[in-house]
């Protein structure tokens, strides 16, 4: 697709068997909490929307980040021409990777107001050399959270990232398999719009993903039945499964 596009991510397959997506330009949808217990099929789900969008979008024109502390949810992603960085696994690294990425969002808002231009899409449509959009995936935050110090870098970074890098064509997709009250802090809710819960391992991890007093997530069948909030709208979905990945380097 052209550096104008849109850019959509796969959510998954509706009762209808229709694909349904999601457009990150949409304040709605422009960066994502994922939550779900082990089976649930969340690394399969991250790795399915990873595909999505890097079959339909250059490498010129997106760049993916990948934060993956369990080191198995990305291996055959490691070598492709799409990473922003190579891939996170420490938390150091994590550390710095954010701040990085909030550098950009403030670099690129700089350029646009140099050109006159309100977001990344009206900057590309009119320079000659169009800027990529950073779409950060994060596997298992909870790993992360441990330690109050990296948890209060990281927390800082995401509500600024939250607030302001949809515009800047920067999003973040947060992915943990313990939504609990500790780890998804009213602070990270509140930054990230989009919500997937696959099935979790008990109400209270519903709750906490889609808000409210929504439970069933609880009740969810496993390997990739997920529901997918956008707004006020709840859909229940199928995730979609990628086997056998094969990605080339050059």
């Amino acid at each position: 697709f052209p550096a104008t596009a849109p850019v959509k991510i796969a959510v998954g397959v509706n009762l209808e068997g229709q694909l349904v997506e999601a457009d990150l330009s949409d304040p709605n949808t422009c960066h994502f909490l994922v939550g779900g217990t082990t089976g649930s099929g969340k690394s399969e789900f991250l790795r399915s929307l990873l595909l999505s969008l890097i079959i339909r979008h250059s490498p010129k024109h997106l760049k993916i980040a990948l934060v993956d502390p369990k080191r198995v949810t990305f291996p055959e992603f490691e070598e492709m021409q799409w990473l922003y960085a190579p891939v996170v696994k420490e938390s150091d690294r994590a550390i710095a990777l954010m701040d990085e990425l909030v550098t950009e969002m403030e670099s690129r808002y700089q350029q646009f107001e140099k050109t006159g231009c309100a977001d990344l899409t009206t900057y590309n449509q009119t320079s000659r050399q169009p800027l990529p959009r950073i779409v950060c995936i994060f596997d298992e935050y909870a790993d992360f959270m441990t330690e109050k110090e990296i948890r209060t870098a990281l927390e800082l970074n995401i509500k600024r990232l939250g607030a302001k890098a949809r515009a800047a064509g920067i999003h973040l997709i947060i992915a943990t398999q313990r939504p609990e009250a500790k780890i998804v802090t009213p602070i990270i809710r509140s930054n990230l719009p989009g919500r997937v819960a696959l099935r979790t391992a008990s109400e209270a991890d519903s709750k906490i993903i889609l808000g409210g007093t929504e439970t069933t997530a609880a009740y969810l069948l496993g390997k990739g039945d997920l529901l997918y909030q956008n707004a006020a709208k709840l859909q229940r979905l199928q995730s979609l499964l990628a086997s056998n990945i094969q990605i080339l380097s050059t």
